[in-house]
């Protein structure tokens, strides 16, 4: 015989567990869009260079969020400038570096790497909006030209420790 405070507990899970259950969305490979090179130097700097991309993204002012989700290791090694660090197991709701963010490109080492697929899915999930996935991170990023920062080039002195 089941007891008055067990009966409660019972009633309780049954009527929450759905509500939790709606706040899971699910994500899958296909709901990652992709960003190509040009587009992404474009929304870094909030000028859409082309109607597709406006119309993605709604407006081409708003704050761009480059997220690197590799282990802070690789990122000191080098990234992207500007870019954050939050590992992927890192990445939750309401993050701080991405309270501002209203679209989020993120990348990771190269086309192997499946690091940014999958952040990119967890933002999603999350909640995030407009997430971008940067397919070739950075190799692409430098084979194109791209500069790239790492924390020992910031260490070292700018006249070459004369």
């Amino acid at each position: 015989m089941l007891t008055r405070p067990l009966l409660r507990a019972l009633l309780a899970v049954c009527l929450l567990a759905p509500a939790a259950c709606d706040r899971n969305i699910k994500v899958s490979d296909e709901d990652i869009k992709q960003i190509q090179y040009k587009d992404m130097v474009t929304m870094m700097q909030n000028k859409p260079r082309n109607k597709s991309l406006f119309d993605v993204l709604g407006k081409g002012n708003e704050a761009t969020v480059v997220l690197d989700p590799r282990p802070a290791k690789k990122f000191e090694q080098g990234h992207i400038p500007g870019a954050v660090n939050i590992p992927l197991p890192q990445i939750v709701a309401g993050h701080k570096d991405l309270a501002e963010a209203k679209n989020i490109i993120v990348y990771g080492t190269g086309w192997m790497d499946y690091s940014s697929p999958a952040a990119a899915k967890r933002l999603m999930a999350v909640g995030y909006h407009n997430v971008f996935d940067f397919r070739g991170g950075l190799e692409l990023w430098k084979s194109e030209g791209g500069r790239v920062e790492s924390a020992a080039a910031a260490t070292q002195p700018v006249d070459g420790g004369k």
